[in-house]
C-alpha cells in the first residue's frame, strides 16, 4: 500500500532510479509524478498492482515482471494502454532538445501480443510500408514495438535495429535500442518459462532529420536476444530460440 512507502522518497527531486519491487499497492503512487528527473522506475512483483495513473514525463524505462494483476493490452480501450499512450505522446518524446527520445516498458505477457496490433510477424524481423507523406505530416508521431520473450531465467538484453528502405532496397541503418531485462526472480521448477511482453515506443523526432525524406518508403525493424553470463562482462547472442514474436504498430495522434 502506499503508506508503506516513506513520504521523504518523493523530495528527493534528483532522483533518478526508483526501486518499489515487491510492494502490495494496487496503482503507482500518484507522487511518483513529483520525480522530475526520474527515468527508471522498477515495480516487478507488485502481485497487486493494476495499472499506472499519470507518469513522470522524464521515465525512460519502466521494469513490472511479474505483476500478475496487471491489466492486459487486449483491447485498444484498456485504461493500461491510454497510460501508455499518454505517456509516449507527452511533449517529452517531441521535443528535440529532450532527452530521453525513446521509452519502453517490460510487463507480463501471458495473453501474448495483443491481436489489434497491425502489422504482426513470427520471424525477428518485421517490415512496413511508411504512411504516405509520413516526414512531413505532424499527427504522425512514431512507432510502437512489440516484442513477445519468454524468460527462462537467462538475464537477457533486448535490442532492437530500425532501417529505412527506398524503393531499390537500399537502406539506411538509423537507430538501435534496447532493453536490459536483469531481475532478482527467477522461475523455479514448479513455475516455468514466463512470457513477458516488451513495448516500447520510438518516437519519429528521434529520426536523424537527414533522413525526413519520402525517399525511404518501408521502416524495417530487427529483434535480437542478448544474454550475459553471471561472471562475465561478455554479451552473447541467444540461441535457446528464446524470442518467440515481434510486432510493430505505428502510432498516430494529436500533438500535444
Amino acid at each position: 500500500m502506499d503508506e508503506a512507502i516513506p513520504n521523504d522518497i518523493w523530495c528527493l527531486s534528483l532522483l533518478e532510479i526508483l526501486n518499489l519491487r515487491r510492494n502490495n499497492f494496487r496503482h503507482v503512487p500518484a507522487a511518483t509524478t513529483q520525480l522530475r528527473k526520474l527515468t527508471r522506475l522498477k515495480i516487478s512483483h507488485c502481485k497487486m498492482l493494476q495499472g499506472f495513473p499519470e507518469l513522470p514525463l522524464s521515465l525512460k524505462r519502466i521494469e513490472a515482471h511479474d505483476c500478475t494483476s496487471l491489466e492486459t493490452l487486449s483491447s485498444p480501450s484498456s485504461k493500461l494502454w491510454y497510460s501508455l499512450l499518454q505517456w509516449f505522446k507527452s511533449a517529452k518524446f517531441q521535443d528535440h532538445e529532450a532527452q530521453p527520445k525513446c521509452a519502453g516498458i517490460m510487463i507480463p505477457g501471458s495473453s501474448g501480443i495483443p491481436g489489434w496490433v497491425l502489422h504482426q510477424e513470427m520471424e525477428r524481423e518485421v517490415r512496413i510500408e511508411l504512411p504516405m507523406n509520413w516526414c512531413k505530416d505532424n499527427h504522425f508521431l512514431g512507432f510502437v514495438l512489440f516484442c513477445l520473450y519468454q524468460d527462462n531465467g537467462t538475464d537477457p538484453y533486448l535490442s532492437y535495429d530500425l532501417r529505412l528502405h527506398d524503393d531499390e532496397d537500399s537502406y539506411e541503418a538509423v537507430r538501435r535500442g534496447w532493453f536490459g531485462c536483469q531481475c532478482d526472480y527467477y522461475p523455479n521448477i514448479n513455475s516455468g518459462v514466463l512470457d513477458e511482453l516488451w513495448v516500447t515506443y520510438h518516437p519519429k523526432i528521434s529520426i536523424p532529420e537527414k533522413y525526413h525524406s519520402n525517399q525511404f518508403k518501408h521502416i524495417q525493424t530487427s529483434f535480437s536476444a542478448l544474454t550475459v553470463g553471471d561472471n562475465t562482462e561478455s554479451v552473447a547472442e541467444d540461441t535457446n530460440g528464446n524470442v518467440k514474436r515481434r510486432r510493430i504498430n505505428p502510432s498516430r495522434g494529436a500533438t500535444p
